[in-house]
């Protein structure tokens, strides 16, 4: 099952955020994780394989978390990564797709929706959850070009590379999340089922 497909610049390293660990439909918080419970199948050929780090949580929640891969892991096109409990079955299987492309940066539109500009996502401000510890409110709104997003999830982080993550959230059925941000450069990253997000957009807070 396939869970996630996220898009992302090839050949960098990156950190991407995967969510919730579930059992039966219910989060599971602080999931066991160890080695051989996460494997990555780099391009259509050769053997799947232990990827090289085990998810991490995000911040100091026990429910979300990150993956994040080397710049050897996305030198390629197609991407899985698959998540079983190796031990058991303390958490359902899930899957993730990365779709690694070239000058990803070089292809982002500006959509913004009040004037300010959000590469890739309309960004402005008026969300329902607010995450983060900074001072200025910022709202992400997440279309598909046309439609609110509903349920997507979204994060900041302060590097391009996805690794240091200071706000993470899911969208309302506005299309709308909150990040309580300090003034400076953010990059933006969005995944939703179904929909290929243009990973990762900036954004300027002051």
């Amino acid at each position: 099952m396939v869970d996630k497909s996220i898009g992302i610049e090839k050949n960098v390293a990156v950190t991407v955020a995967i969510g919730h660990f579930y059992k039966d439909g219910a989060v599971v918080s602080s999931p066991t994780l160890a080695a051989g419970d996460v494997k990555i199948h780099i391009g259509l050929t050769g053997n799947e394989a232990n990827i090289g780090s085990l998810p991490t949580a995000i911040g100091d929640s026990t429910t979300e978390y990150k993956q994040a891969y080397t710049q050897a892991e996305t030198n390629e096109d197609d991407i899985i990564t698959n998540y079983r409990d190796a031990a058991g079955a303390a958490w359902d299987s899930f899957s993730v797709i990365l779709n690694p492309a070239t000058n990803r940066n070089d292809e982002l539109a500006t959509v913004g929706a009040d004037s300010d500009t959000l590469e890739t996502l309309s960004d402005q401000l008026d969300g329902v959850a607010t995450l983060g510890a900074g001072a200025v409110e910022e709202v992400i709104t997440v279309t598909d070009g046309t439609d609110p997003l509903d349920g997507a999830e979204v994060w900041a982080s302060t590097d391009a590379g996805g690794n240091n993550i200071v706000a993470s959230g899911s969208t309302d059925s506005s299309g709308e999340v909150t990040f309580m941000l300090d003034a400076g450069t953010y990059y933006v990253w969005v995944q939703h089922a179904g929909y290929n997000a243009t990973n990762p957009a900036t954004v300027v807070v002051s």
